[in-house]
């Protein structure tokens, strides 16, 4: 019975570190991304973290009158999902100091890549992609 308040305590710690060892408590939140074109919320999906994009500004795509479509998706069949909801990052672990890996999708290039969030400070992340030894990044500002 004297060891049950030490497993207790274990637990707690572990249930502790799944919830927020992902850094949830530092990162997740709205953020807006860097050409100001929509909201992306950061959240704990699993033992990891996700980003969905939460809100477009100009909702409809002026070439078509409709709502946003993953239109460059390389995956045909992929290519009439609704912007609005889409994963763009996903499986984020904590890498390092302020720092999450896992993979992250370009809706201009209709790809997922290896990628990274860096938080930066509290107001901004850098968000980054990579395709061998060519990465891309941008960076998102705290929207809440």
């Amino acid at each position: 019975m004297s060891g049950l308040p030490t497993k207790i305590a274990i637990a707690t710690l572990l249930l502790a570190t799944l919830a927020g060892g992902a850094g949830a408590s530092e990162i997740d939140g709205v953020w807006i991304v860097q050409d100001k074109t929509a909201k992306v919320r950061i959240a704990p999906c699993g033992a990891a973290l996700c980003a969905r994009v939460v809100t477009i500004f100009q909702p409809n795509d002026p070439a078509t009158g409709a709502p946003w479509l993953d239109k460059n998706n390389v995956d045909p069949a992929k290519r009439t999902r609704p912007m609005l909801g889409l994963t763009v990052a996903s499986g984020m672990v904590p890498s390092g100091a302020g720092k999450w890996t896992g993979r992250v999708y370009s809706v201009d290039y209709g790809r997922d890549y290896s990628g990274s969030i860096t938080q930066l400070g509290p107001t901004q992340l850098k968000i980054e992609g990579c395709q061998l030894m060519l990465c891309e990044s941008e960076t998102w500002t705290r929207s809440d």
